[in-house]
């Protein structure tokens, strides 16, 4: 059941109102008795509710959280933890909060103890009020150890931001458990509804961790002699540059002859490199970005290539150093949000480089922006299949059966909407790929994005089935002159000692706190003030970067396992888990310590 906003409907908020305007526009609007709807609507929402539940699964990797997560649940299997039972405390999202009888029906059928009402119109939140006691929710969700807020939003990213900010107030683990209740419909409401799992899931991930963050010191260090200082203004030449980004989509294939006679700068990104030399095409610039050896070693034979002598690499300081020392020429910028540029800011006078994740495609998008290329082609950068058979260009190493990467298998999660096609498959990388490429388009207004293929639809890029005919010739010689009279930056052995010092006394703060832990509550505002003060903690930005995505994971864990557990069980789980976690946050901090060593 539900109920549609009819904007042929007038409101006139205003103090005057009597009970009796009031009881006229609910009636008008409902159609009849607002409380019988609403408590009928309730009724048939629990009967089959829009809730997820997620948990983050075992896996074999020696990474300190998760290692935590394996050892947590099996203490929760133990302990009776059923992933799709009734949760013990959930979130609930209510979109409209009409003339609000469902709010406290809601609440009394399940422990909702954080409560989110997004109400635009001020006519329905007026007789909400003088319906139910909204601050006697409110109280009702303090005291469940949550709060009761309502939210305007006026449009789908407004929202989002008001979402994020309502985790940052709170912590990522009231996401393990969500429902999300539609009162009535409109354009927003149904927006919202639809791409549940897509927001959900974003807010859920992209956290990182800390190991990962240690590579990226690591490999920073050991990059040192590559790095170098330069500013936009160093790229001044690029505006009137054509390029293509060649990603490794199905949709590759559609055009990859035509590649080979295209006269603007070609870009080949990770895997689709291979693609391209298959078909005896040598790109200018090559971008990888991935940092672990295991990377590498998937595609050195391809990197080696000696086709790629006057090829420049195009990367971030996170890099493999073996990946770099493989070309002659090469371009390292710094990686935005990351703990070892942080460090590096410290001691010059350095740009990073924004909405350069997840996949190469990104930072391949952001680099040439920044380095001022006005008008960008992309082909190949599908996020996302209409097979999940073939997922990835035909010419491409997934297809080469003596290839490591043949064993791949992809499998899409929900759908986009297409290019120059309805719809395709997409994943939640994929996904939050594109979506990255979207902010990087908005806050580039200027910039020109052709998008070939029949990939997902890219918000700020213009659809196209063929190549732009004025596309202007490119000459690299510019840009290996130019890259060469850059100087190199200054050391980050120092800027590191002393952020080393920092994280390791956050570390030994957090574990005295969980030591001095008895309860669920303890351990969980334990760790959620933790990522808070990391995050307030302008400063040192390092630290946060570093430590916050690994704590979000074992927060949001401990409480997926209490929300399936019996209540009874919960302080039992808690003590359990109490030297395992202690364990695994001292394993990063000894692999922070280690960092100095490694030197």
């Amino acid at each position: 059941m539900e109920f549609t906003e009819d904007s042929n409907i007038k409101f006139n908020v205003s103090s005057c109102l009597d009970e009796n305007a009031l009881q006229q526009i609910e009636t008008k609007f409902y159609g009849g008795d607002a409380k019988t709807a609403c408590n009928q609507q309730v009724e048939l929402f629990f009967k089959q509710p829009t809730h997820l539940s997620l948990s983050f699964s075992r896996n074999s990797t020696q990474f300190s959280h998760q290692k935590f997560i394996n050892e947590a649940y099996d203490v929760a299997q133990k302990l009776g933890f059923r992933a799709n039972s009734i949760p013990n405390r959930s979130t609930l999202i209510v979109l409209g909060l009409g003339a609000g009888y469902h709010v406290p029906l809601l609440l009394e059928k399940l422990n909702y103890v954080d409560v989110i009402v997004i109400e635009n119109n001020k006519a329905l939140e007026t007789i909400a009020h003088n319906n139910i006691n909204l601050n006697s929710l409110r109280e009702t969700c303090i005291k469940r150890g949550g709060n009761l807020k309502v939210l305007q939003c006026q449009n789908y990213s407004s929202f989002l931001f008001q979402i994020k900010q309502y985790l940052t107030e709170r912590h990522c683990g009231i996401l393990a458990d969500i429902s999300l209740y539609r009162h009535y419909n409109n354009e927003l409401f149904d927006e919202i509804y639809e791409k549940f799992t897509e927001w959900r899931n974003s807010l859920v991930s992209m956290w990182g961790y800390a190991e990962d963050e240690i590579i990226g010191i690591r490999h920073t260090l050991a990059n040192n002699d590559s790095l170098r200082v330069f500013k936009k203004s160093d790229f001044s030449c690029f505006s009137n540059t054509t390029a293509l980004i060649v990603g490794n989509g199905p949709s590759l294939d559609l055009v990859i002859q035509d590649i080979k006679s295209f006269k603007g700068l070609i870009v080949s990104c990770g895997t689709s490199l291979a693609s391209l030399l298959k078909n005896n095409i040598t790109p200018h610039i090559h971008v990888e970005m991935e940092r672990t050896e295991s990377n590498h070693t998937l595609k050195e034979r391809y990197l080696s290539d000696p086709a790629l002598k006057n090829t420049v690499l195009l990367t971030l300081n996170t890099i493999s150093p073996k990946t770099l020392s493989l070309f002659k020429n090469k371009l390292v910028f710094f990686k935005a949000n990351d703990s070892a540029s942080e460090i590096i800011k410290l001691s010059n006078n350095i740009d990073l480089l924004y909405h350069c994740n997840p996949t190469v495609t990104n930072a391949a998008a952001a680099a040439l922006i920044y380095m001022g290329v006005e008008k960008i082609i992309l082909s190949g950068c599908d996020y996302g299949f209409i097979d999940e058979k073939e997922h990835h260009s035909i010419h491409s190493q997934y297809y080469n059966e003596s290839d490591r990467l043949s064993k791949s298998k992809f499998k899409g999660s929900f759908y986009v909407k297409g290019n120059n096609t309805d719809k395709v498959l997409t994943t939640r990388i994929f996904n939050e790929s594109k979506k990255s490429l979207e902010s990087l388009f908005r806050v580039n207004p200027k910039v020109k994005v052709y998008n070939i293929g029949n990939g997902a639809k890219i918000d700020g890029t213009l659809s196209t089935q063929k190549f732009p005919c004025d596309v202007a010739e490119y000459n690299n010689e510019y840009l290996l002159h130019t890259i060469s009279t850059f100087k190199t930056v200054n050391s980050t052995h120092k800027a590191i000692n002393k952020n080393v010092s920092s994280i390791v006394e956050v570390i030994n703060s957090l574990n005295r706190k969980i030591l001095s832990s008895f309860s669920y509550e303890d351990v969980v505002n334990g760790l959620s003030k933790t990522i808070r003060e990391l995050e307030e903690n302008t400063y040192d930005r390092a630290a946060m970067i570093l430590l916050s995505g690994s704590l979000k994971y074992i927060l949001f864990s401990i409480q997926n396992h209490t929300n399936h557990i019996s209540k009874n069980s919960e302080d039992i789980y808690i003590r359990e888990i109490k030297e395992q976690l202690v364990k695994a946050i001292t394993q990063i901090k000894l692999e922070i310590i280690n960092l100095n060593k490694d030197r």
